[in-house]
């Protein structure tokens, strides 16, 4: 399994971010801060963080954007930020050293809760109910003449399909590969491309199947079926919250309060999908969800 390692760039890189956003120390910063990466699903989370905390609490919160995994990691341990909402596989693949290898859901959740506690003194909270793997969806047409609900179901039809993925599908060891060993997949045709293009491709008609991340705007967008992987063969990516145990002692009524944070696949990919598809804001499209919801 490839092993996301903290070395001397991105060191660098966390220094050079924080000088350019004035970032200051745990003590030095009376606001709690948020962190978030810059890309859509992650936008919308740290939105959807902000305005529950400042809504239902009179606490300050700084929002800050963070371009990777690996420099929150660095920011929350080196206390720059409190809370950074990310998933369980994350974080399993920035603890250093650890040569564990785990693959289902639960056990994924429960070695990282555990780690994160006893070895790095973070608090992680309950699972926010979606998840954003690595993932296999087909067109509606197709899960209804072949009865497809999972992996296995796929699998036995997969010589009369054909797939839209990744120019890397065939090569990277947790794509196809990983399915072939696991599901014993062997699609009749497989289309590599873009990302952009995969959802056209099954749009015009050219695949049934794509490889696609579970919360993907075009899934929302065609209607698409996400299948189970019954066997448990991805890297499960369940969305949590990662809190320096210190914020939690200073201000113990967020675990309550973020753990009201309950979001499906189907709701996420449909607000991944208003921002990148409606060209909405992702502050105006977390603003409405809490809304919905009841949250503020």
């Amino acid at each position: 399994m490839l092993k996301k390692k903290l070395g001397l760039i991105s060191l660098v890189l966390f220094v050079i971010v924080f000088a350019l956003t004035g970032c200051s120390g745990g003590d030095e910063s009376a606001a709690i801060r948020v962190s978030n990466q810059t890309w859509t699903e992650a936008s919308i989370i740290g939105h959807i963080t902000e305005k529950m905390i400042t809504e239902n609490t009179d606490y300050e919160v700084e929002r800050i954007e963070l371009e990777s995994t690996v420099l929150q990691w660095n920011a929350i341990n080196n206390d720059q930020i409190d809370i950074w909402p990310d998933y369980t596989s994350s974080l399993f693949n920035v603890f250093e050293d650890d040569d564990t290898v785990l693959y289902e859901p639960d056990a994924v959740y429960d070695y990282v809760l555990d780690k994160a506690k006893t070895d790095y003194n973070l608090i992680m909270l309950e699972r926010m109910g979606f998840y954003n793997n690595y993932d296999l969806a087909v067109t509606p047409e197709a899960a209804a003449e072949y009865d497809l609900k999972t992996y296995s179901d796929l699998a036995a039809v997969s010589d009369q399909l054909a797939i839209a993925a990744d120019a890397n599908f065939k090569d990277r060891e947790d794509c196809y590969p990983l399915l072939q060993a696991n599901y014993d997949m062997n699609f009749n045709e497989i289309y590599q491309m873009s990302v952009a293009a995969k959802f056209t491709a099954v749009e015009n008609g050219e695949a049934e199947v794509v490889a696609c991340y579970t919360t993907d705007a075009g899934i929302s967008r065609l209607g698409l079926v996400v299948l189970e992987d019954d066997k448990h063969a991805n890297m499960h990516f369940d969305a949590v919250y990662i809190l320096r145990s210190e914020i939690l002692e200073q201000y113990p009524d967020l675990e309550e309060l973020l753990n009201k944070v309950k979001i499906t696949n189907e709701e996420m990919a449909a607000m991944n999908l208003q921002v990148e598809g409606e060209k909405r804001t992702p502050d105006a499209v977390a603003q409405e969800f809490l809304e919905e919801k009841g949250l503020i």
